[in-house]
């Protein structure tokens, strides 16, 4: 067995996948999306962001609520380079494509979960 090196640049810890393509069929026709991979501190960021509190209508107090929407929103900003057409994906266009594109688009790997994957395991056992 060949001894692994040992890794001494940390800014190969920095890098992420580059610029991939996703494929899907909508309709009769297929569609390309190149997208490309969010580092740790962007992923997180957004979680972040997608937390709010709200009042509670039945007991009026605060609570804690994650905004999905929201949080798939600016993963598909961020991730997205380039739409099928050629252009750069906007908030508006990214609203207005279909819950089936959408649901193509997070169910294919290209948007992480909201959860680390140690979370999610956790859940699953609970």
């Amino acid at each position: 067995m060949e001894e692994q090196v040992i890794g001494r640049d940390v800014e190969e810890l920095f890098k992420v996948a580059g610029e991939r393509e996703h494929s899907f069929t909508h309709g009769d026709k297929k569609w390309t999306f190149k997208f490309r991979t969010l580092s740790w501190g962007e992923h997180y960021q957004i979680v972040e962001n997608s937390w709010g509190t709200a009042q509670d209508p039945t007991t009026g107090d605060l609570v804690r609520n994650f905004d999905f929407s929201g949080y798939y929103e600016q993963v598909l900003m961020l991730v997205i380079t380039q739409m099928p057409d050629g252009s750069v994906p906007s908030l508006q266009v990214i609203r207005q494509l279909s819950s089936t594109v959408v649901t193509q688009l997070v169910t294919s790997g290209l948007v992480p979960s909201p959860l680390l994957q140690v979370e999610e395991e956790a859940i699953k056992k609970d």
